[in-house]
């Protein structure tokens, strides 16, 4: 079971996360109480990003989707958090190589 919560006022949002993952693969769902959720999505910029559920997206690890926004994308500062969301969909909507589209529903 995952558990995830954010605490909000008008200047910050602080993010937690436990670290239970669900994996599934080959028929086999297992449950492992080792991986991250919480992750800084731009060094250097208070921008966090949190998954539950499954831990990968089409089996990506989403770690690993992450490093490859940092390096790839190598977002800037924007103005808005809703940028970032944008600019990281945006990346995840255009990784042939990882999603092709012929393995998309």
């Amino acid at each position: 079971m995952t558990s995830e919560i954010a605490v909000m006022n008008q200047r910050a949002v602080a993010l937690a996360a436990d670290s239970a993952v669900t994996l599934i693969g080959g028929g086999t769902v297992a449950v492992r109480n080792d991986h991250r959720k919480l992750f800084n999505l731009v060094e250097g910029r208070p921008v966090g990003l949190m998954f539950f559920g499954v831990a990968d997206m089409m089996g990506h690890p989403w770690e690993h989707l992450i490093e490859h926004y940092q390096k790839k994308a190598r977002p800037r500062a924007l103005p808005h958090v809703r940028d970032y969301a944008a600019s990281f969909t945006g990346m995840m909507d255009n990784l042939e190589e990882f999603f092709p589209r012929a393995r998309q529903r």
